[in-house]
């Protein structure tokens, strides 16, 4: 995630103030919008049946329906743990793998899935540690690694060979996404076909990108962390509510949708500590260099065809800092597709936007 760290913002204070309104819940309020059927899961008869809590067995299925796309999930073991897999689509059409952010789960990707499953065989799945995947090691030593970026995509190349997605798939990444899915690229880029890149800075002012990001370094305060468990109001700051602006959107996105990430990161407890090793175990993300030069290189074997997707009102992520991007790769096979009047979360700001832009990059692999 790219934006304004609210301890920046709002301050520690007001952030308290906002997260204590409801910190008398234990859990997520139910939504009272009439919306939430269209997004709400309908489960249909299939055995063996995944729990609606964790854990679920690994390899049961469940098939719901979301705003009419009729999903499948199911439980894969791969790499020692367990991920939740939703899949769409005919699996003998050509493969879209989708990889989310923070404080993202798989179902920010539902609109594209979506519109996208006629013709493809879309599977998106949580993070380790987000949603319903597993969330190894909550308390470890500073010293461990379980959460940083390389291990993580040697574990995702695990999962996708259980999934049988080993050649010509099309990947789709967004945020901590992007920055997973860029090592996935260096360590596993023949399984791809080609890359739609958003929402991560590459090239650019590495000591700008380290100075604007502040949370960088407040994701890993053990008080900022503690202060967004149990309540909602940490995805309302950043996603918006009530046809209020989140701190770092352009476009109002609505209640029901607000809820349902809501519902996903905090199904398991341990998500907001979690999220946080994500950011302690890579202080890389501190270094101006692994923006400036080292993602670069990280990209610059692969052949296949790359978006990089930017939001032009990502306030922390200005679209400058990429319009020279692609003049960096000599295969001139790096395109900039900017997706106007959207702030950081596209997939809800502008869903058609994001996904023609995958429809372009798909038609460039071909």
């Amino acid at each position: 995630m790219h934006v304004r760290s609210p301890i920046r913002v709002i301050g520690v204070t007001a952030l308290f103030a906002l997260t204590s309104c409801t910190s008398s819940q234990s859990k997520p309020t139910q939504p009272t919008d009439t919306t939430r059927t269209e997004t709400k899961p309908t489960e249909a008869t299939t055995t063996p049946t995944c729990d609606k809590q964790q854990p679920a067995p690994a390899g049961c299925r469940r098939s719901f329906t979301v705003a009419g796309t009729l999903f499948t999930e199911r439980y894969v073991d791969a790499a020692d743990m367990t991920w939740h897999v939703v899949e769409a689509g005919d699996t003998k059409n050509p493969a879209i793998l989708f990889v989310h952010g923070v404080p993202e789960s798989w179902y920010d990707w539902h609109k594209q899935m979506g519109s996208l499953a006629k013709n493809h065989h879309v599977v998106a799945f949580d993070l380790k540690g987000f949603g319903r995947s597993a969330h190894p090691q909550t308390v470890q030593s500073p010293s461990s690694n379980e959460y940083a970026a390389s291990r993580v995509a040697t574990e995702v190349s695990a999962l996708l060979d259980q999934l049988a997605l080993k050649r010509h798939v099309t990947l789709v990444s967004h945020d901590w996404g992007t920055i997973i899915s860029s090592y996935l690229i260096a360590q596993d880029g023949e399984r791809f076909a080609g890359w739609v890149r958003m929402s991560a800075p590459l090239g650019g002012d590495g000591d700008e990108i380290v100075t604007r990001n502040t949370q960088f370094s407040s994701f890993q305060n053990p008080e900022f962390c503690n202060a967004i468990a149990g309540s909602q109001g940490f995805v309302r700051l950043l996603y918006g509510y009530d046809g209020s602006l989140g701190i770092n959107t352009a476009q109002a996105i609505p209640n029901s949708e607000v809820d349902r990430v809501e519902e996903e990161f905090r199904f398991d407890p341990a998500t907001p500590v979690t999220m946080c090793r994500y950011y302690r175990d890579n202080p890389q993300i501190s270094d101006p260099n692994f923006w400036a030069t080292e993602l670069v290189a990280m990209l610059q074997p692969f052949r296949g065809p790359v978006s990089l997707v930017q939001a032009t009102q990502d306030t922390q992520q200005p679209l400058r800092w990429f319009s020279e991007t692609p003049n960096r790769f000599s295969s001139r096979s790096v395109v900039l597709v900017p997706i106007e009047d959207s702030g950081h979360f596209m997939m809800f700001e502008q869903p058609d936007a994001v996904t023609a832009a995958i429809q372009s990059l798909v038609a460039r692999q071909s």
